[in-house]
């Protein structure tokens, strides 16, 4: 994703029907998990926030926190896709793996192929997952890349496909600044 729009993302975290593949409930994986796979821009308010590439620009953080706060299951987050991640002094969750072309087209490798994985090469980076499903460091990211990239020609189906480029996204949470 080059020249990619750093921006917000509002998700609606979605319940699955089986268990993880990292010892942990899927209710639990639902209520850690902050990166950017789920249901994006959940109710009416993305009719009226201007977006690109899916992300709405930090001019709308003020209104998206007041309409986050009234919702349940919902989280705010912020992804830094130009490099290198300025943090607009929000606290850093850590780093999702995967692609996000639009509101339309998303995908998380952490989420799909590591937490409810079913390949144990893939699935064996769960203990490595922060308090929030992501990746503390870029150099554990860059592994999982690395390891699925070596595995996706045999993987039969059990690894997402696709044109889409996997990277590493740094995300933060933009509910309170760090100088707060």
């Amino acid at each position: 994703m080059v020249n990619r729009t750093s921006g917000l993302l509002l998700i609606e975290r979605f319940v699955v029907s089986r268990e993880t593949s990292i010892g942990i409930s899927a209710e639990e994986a639902r209520q850690r998990y902050r990166g950017f796979d789920g249901i994006v821009w959940p109710g009416e308010t993305v009719r009226s926030i201007p977006l690109e590439d899916g992300l709405a620009p930090l001019s709308e953080l003020p209104r998206l926190l007041a309409y986050a706060s009234d919702l349940d299951g919902v989280d705010l987050i912020y992804c830094a896709f130009e490099g290198p991640p300025d943090s607009h002094g929000f606290r850093f969750l850590g780093y999702d793996i995967g692609y996000f072309e639009s509101e339309y087209n998303h995908f998380s490798t952490i989420l799909n192929e590591i937490v409810f994985g079913e390949m144990d090469e893939m699935t064996r980076f769960g203990p490595v997952l922060n308090r929030s499903l992501l990746f503390d460091s870029s150099h554990d990211a860059e592994r999982v890349v690395a390891t699925r990239t070596r595995l996706l020609p045999s993987a039969h189906g059990a690894l997402e496909t696709g044109e889409e480029r996997i990277e590493a996204v740094p995300i933060f949470d933009p509910h309170k600044r760090l100088t707060e």
